[in-house]
């Protein structure tokens, strides 16, 4: 059978450690993304970078790297004060973007960047990584098996239930669990708010 998805061309804006460490390596293992582009301030760093994952188009200014129309998503991988910056550009050229945590550094930056990618269309992933990793995976499935369970202890509406009281009720639903899977008998009584 035919693989029908197309390659998505990406420029990266910033080539520091994470981007030649992290970022690019990755990338190349990804069939249907292919790195178009790169760009920093730093001629030499820029050059090696390029170099390195062989990628022929390379600005020392990131808005000629936004004004390539073959370019259709952009990782900004810059220092948290210039993300805001860099983020708005990205989303007026009409690029996907996607961007490391921080994504902003307050509150009402995030809000309007998220209206100014819901106006043009596009997306914004912030790179959070460890969402991915095979543990927290493990602790959605597990959430997701003892959820009505879960529901039940953290539906609590009085006002003295606090974020704390749910926090008790998983560790009871996840300590409950991994008894079950060692064949431990698991005996759950009724728990009272004060138990908690």
């Amino acid at each position: 059978m035919a693989d029908n998805r197309r390659t998505l061309n990406l420029g990266l804006i910033g080539c520091r450690w994470i981007t030649e460490t992290l970022h690019l390596p990755a990338l190349q293992n990804l069939s249907d993304v292919k790195v178009v582009a790169v760009a920093d301030t730093d001629p030499d760093r820029l050059k090696q970078v390029a170099d390195r994952f062989q990628i022929q188009h390379r600005y020392t200014d990131y808005m000629a790297l936004l004004d390539d129309p073959v370019i259709e998503a952009v990782g900004a991988w810059v220092p948290p004060h210039c993300q805001v910056k860099v983020a708005q550009a990205v989303l007026s050229a009409g690029k996907h973007l996607f961007i490391e945590k921080p994504s902003v550094l307050d509150l009402h930056a995030c809000d309007e960047l998220s209206k100014q990618a819901a106006q043009s269309g596009r997306t914004i992933m912030v790179g959070f990584p460890r969402r991915w990793h095979r543990l927290v995976r493990r602790a959605r499935e597990i959430i997701a098996e003892w959820q009505h369970f879960v529901d039940c202890i953290c539906r609590d509406t009085r006002p003295e239930c606090t974020m704390e009281d749910g926090r008790r009720a998983l560790q009871i639903v996840l300590v409950a669990k991994e008894s079950a899977a060692l064949g431990r008998p698991v005996k759950i009584a009724r728990i009272s708010h004060d138990r908690l």
